[in-house]
């Protein structure tokens, strides 16, 4: 039990930064919809490959970068807004993770199938995705170390760094991978549904505190708010996925009315002086 909340604590605290992370940005570049496509895009993938028995992180993976590549074309070649094709494509991923799960030959009830896909179980957790978290965390830093003038320059403001030459295409298409790879992993710990808040509660509270290092901020909400999730879950034995979301989601909330106050604060002690 010690090594299954040891695991547990590593892969929230390590997923919740890198998620933490990527919503500072995916919020900025006003990819949130796209995010939430890929999602469910990688929920289809995890669905059709335990009804095939096949790899669910790889083919989780697949359809989400699938569904990505989808928007991308459907966006560039047919002029149709990111926002519209992204909400078609969920629909469409949605529809296919349900008729998957439905047929899925398991001696499973088909109610267990989806309540592991869209609610998580912490019996998924093994070493060996912990292992993986880390070379996408490792890969997430060498990328962000590698463009921090672009990504710095998209935080401060994105239609400036496009006037500028930077290629948003490509940074937002790489943040989409990352977001692809660290849903596949954690799909099924955390669950398809409760993911988004991973991913975009801890923005809420960076995009609040400050307008330098939000991504820092996002990254060290999650970490924290993942961390105290999982250990909320195993002291008053509730759901893994919906605790971690719920301590994410009320961990932003109360970082950013923090904020605000003491901004509020300093700004009456100002004006008095």
């Amino acid at each position: 039990m010690i090594a299954l909340l040891l695991e547990a604590i590593v892969a929230s605290s390590v997923s919740g930064g890198i998620c933490g992370y990527l919503g500072v940005y995916l919020q900025r570049l006003k990819l949130i919809t796209l995010g939430f496509a890929v999602a469910h895009g990688a929920l289809a993938g995890a669905s059709i490959a335990i009804m095939m028995s096949c790899n669910v992180e790889i083919l989780a993976f697949a359809f989400g970068i699938l569904i990505a590549m989808t928007i991308e074309t459907l966006h560039a070649k047919f002029n149709v807004e990111r926002d519209l094709a992204s909400m078609f494509l969920f629909s469409f991923s949605s529809a296919v993770a349900i008729i998957a799960i439905y047929l899925t030959p398991t001696m499973l009830l088909t109610s267990d199938i989806a309540s592991l896909l869209l609610w998580g179980s912490i019996l998924v957790i093994t070493l060996g995705k912990i292992i993986l978290l880390l070379a996408i965390l490792a890969a997430m830093l060498i990328y962000t170390r590698a463009f921090r003038l672009e990504l710095n320059s998209l935080l401060f403001d994105s239609r400036l760094a496009e006037s500028e030459g930077i290629n948003i295409e490509f940074h937002a298409m790489a943040l989409i991978v990352f977001s692809a790879g660290i849903i596949s992993v954690m799909l099924r710990f955390i669950g398809g549904l409760l993911l988004f808040s991973m991913i975009f509660g801890p923005a809420v509270s960076a995009t609040t505190v400050t307008h330098r290092r939000q991504a820092l901020v996002g990254a060290l909400v999650g970490s924290a708010a993942g961390i105290f999730g999982v250990l909320v879950s195993f002291y008053f034995d509730l759901p893994i996925g919906a605790t971690i979301a719920l301590s994410i989601i009320t961990s932003s909330i109360v970082v950013a009315v923090v904020s605000r106050l003491y901004h509020n604060f300093r700004i009456r002690r100002l004006l008095n002086y």
